[in-house]
Formats: structure tokens, C-alpha cells, sequence
């Protein structure tokens, strides 16, 4: 195929001259080089919208599982928090006694567990001796590993080498599990 370098007229092979204008006929040749750098250029633009749509996608994947592990190990540690017996799931009962016999003093009393659905399988229960100033002066506690159910009591007993400055004594729950 030719074309008319005046006219822009297109003829086919067989002629050399333009039948309008009568100027010069020159092949026309596709430009192979330019189709080809645009052809790479496309499909590099292609690849690298790809690229990055996939990246984006993965990387909204990723972060979708990383939530849903967040969420659910905060379900988890939520559920074993309220699974978890609390000191304030364990009572000690009143009408406890505090008594002096020779070298030593006895507390004897009983504590219950006030949940209604925890089980104690250990607790401490602690007793701070007091001087006169309700300074606490001296401290022991007495334990039991025995399952304590829901709304269940149990007896305990502290004893402890009796100190004339005791005047008086306070009992607290320090530890449960």
C-alpha cells in the first residue's frame, strides 16, 4: 500500500504518482517499533496493576485473619477471666474466733464460696496481728487445696506463737485459684 505525500490519498502498489495531485507515492510502513514499546508498555501496566491489586487484596486477607485472632483471643482471655475464681468469690463468714490458750492463738472460722458457678480449688486465708496503734506487727495465713464448690463453706484454723503486743486481728482472703 501507498500513500500520497501531498494529499494523504492512499493507492495500492501499482502506482507511483497521485491521480489528484500528481505528487510522489511512498509506501506506507507500520511503525513495528512503536506498536511493539506500546504493546510492552500496556502489558507492563497490566502487570503492575495486578501486582498491586493483588498485594492489596493479600494484605486486606491478611489483616481480616489478624483481627478475627485479636477478637478471639480477647473472647478467650474474657472467658477464662470470668471462669476464674476471685478473691472476692470467697467470703469469710462471721462469728470467727480469736483465742489465747498458753504460748500460741488460735483463729478459727469458716469461709465460703459466693459464686455461684466457680470452683476453689486452692485459697489462702490471711490474718494481720495489730498492736495498739493498729500497726500491723506480725502476719500468717493457713491454706486448703481442697475443691471449695459454688455456695459451699469450709472451716479453717490459724495458729500462730502468741505475742503479748497483739490487740487485735484482721482476716482477709489473699489468694484463690
Amino acid at each position: 500500500m501507498k500513500e500520497c505525500i501531498r494529499c494523504h490519498k492512499k493507492y495500492t502498489d501499482d502506482f507511483d504518482y497521485c491521480s489528484i495531485c500528481g505528487g510522489k507515492l511512498k509506501p506506507i510502513h507500520l511503525n513495528y517499533d512503536f506498536i511493539k514499546h506500546t504493546c510492552i508498555i500496556v502489558s507492563c501496566f497490566i502487570v503492575l496493576v495486578c501486582g498491586v491489586g493483588y498485594t492489596i487484596h493479600e494484605n486486606n486477607k491478611f489483616n481480616n485473619i489478624k483481627q478475627e485472632m485479636q477478637t478471639d483471643q480477647a473472647n478467650n482471655l474474657i472467658n477464662d477471666l470470668a471462669s476464674k475464681p476471685l478473691t472476692s468469690d470467697l467470703e469469710i463468714e462471721s462469728g470467727w474466733t480469736w483465742k489465747v490458750d498458753g504460748n500460741y492463738s488460735y483463729i478459727d472460722g469458716s469461709v465460703k464460696n459466693t459464686s455461684s458457678d466457680k470452683t476453689i480449688n486452692y485459697f489462702e486465708v490471711g490474718a494481720n496481728y495489730l498492736d495498739a496503734s493498729g500497726n500491723i506487727i506480725d502476719s500468717d495465713y493457713t491454706n486448703d487445696g481442697q475443691p471449695l464448690l459454688p455456695n459451699e463453706s469450709r472451716k479453717f484454723e490459724i495458729m500462730h506463737k502468741y505475742d503479748g503486743s497483739y490487740n487485735k486481728v484482721l482476716l482477709h482472703i489473699q489468694e484463690v485459684s
